[in-house]
């Protein structure tokens, strides 16, 4: 029962939010967990732009999910590949081998710039991502809804 209030809450939030606007987009990682976004978007009829910046970091069957999600779901996407960036900021070092602070780094800079170049180019004005409390702490402290 709690699970459909939160469902409901949240899907009356996203279409009083959104519903006469065209200047939002989505960004997932397309784990497994990412069917409950578009779903959510799905059940309000809306087709929001979303971008994913695929990396040799990414894990777990990511081209499959992302075959099978946008199969399911009606998904305006666009991939910005950085494999050829991050192999240059390697360097041929193992990303785990790396000390934590330049790890964070890497990450950081993966997404930033395409991230910016992206929302300058949509002239984007909300960006929605779903994220996963239990990734980080700082993630955990994140509301619900943000």
């Amino acid at each position: 029962m709690y699970v459909n209030k939160l469902v409901d809450k949240t899907l009356a939030a996203l279409d009083f939010s959104l519903k006469e606007r065209d200047d939002f987009f989505l960004t997932t990682s397309f784990g497994y967990q990412s069917s409950l976004l578009f779903f959510l978007f799905s059940e309000l009829g809306f087709s929001p732009p979303c971008l994913f910046i695929k990396s040799a970091l990414s894990a777990g069957g990511i081209d499959q999910q992302i075959d099978y999600v946008t199969a399911m779901f009606d998904i305006n996407l666009t991939v910005i590949d950085r494999n050829d960036w991050l192999e240059s900021e390697l360097r041929g070092e193992e990303f785990m081998n790396l000390e934590n602070s330049r790890r964070k780094e890497v990450c950081r800079d993966l997404k930033r710039r395409p991230l910016l170049d992206y929302i300058d180019k949509k002239s984007a004005k909300i960006w929605i991502s779903g994220i996963r409390q239990d990734q980080t702490e700082a993630r955990g402290s994140i509301n619900f809804l943000e």
